[in-house]
């Protein structure tokens, strides 16, 4: 994910308090506000000229879902917790790379030595 894409699903993750609650443009303007709170909001003047492109990039990586239309989304499973998913492909990836050589290695070492103490006397 760009670092674009990581900033408004943090900002989008505030406002909507770190729920499924939907979202939307607010016409006229530069905010993107609660469906059913148009006082609460988030201003993305810093991404005017794509915001929408990093909606549609957002969605199409599964962090949200377009609601009735293109300008209502809300945040799925995958955009709630972001960093736990991350975490869990960390974790995923350091017991892959490093824990399954240092076992592979040990076995190899106890099998090594068990031949040359008991094998090949």
């Amino acid at each position: 994910m760009i670092y674009q894409c990581s900033c408004v699903l943090r900002e989008l993750r505030k406002l909507s308090n770190n729920t499924a609650t939907v979202l939307a443009f607010l016409s006229g303007s530069t905010y993107i506000c609660l469906d059913e709170d148009e006082n609460v909001f988030f201003d993305y003047s810093n991404y005017k000229g794509e915001i929408h492109a990093i909606i549609d990039e957002l969605v199409n990586t599964g962090y949200l879902t377009y609601e009735t239309n293109k300008y209502y989304f809300c945040l799925t499973e995958r955009g709630l917790h972001p960093y736990q998913l991350k975490w869990m492909n960390i974790k995923a990836f350091l017991f892959k790379s490093i824990l399954v050589p240092i076992i592979v290695s040990g076995l190899t070492s106890l099998l090594t030595w068990y031949i040359n103490t008991f094998i090949f006397r």
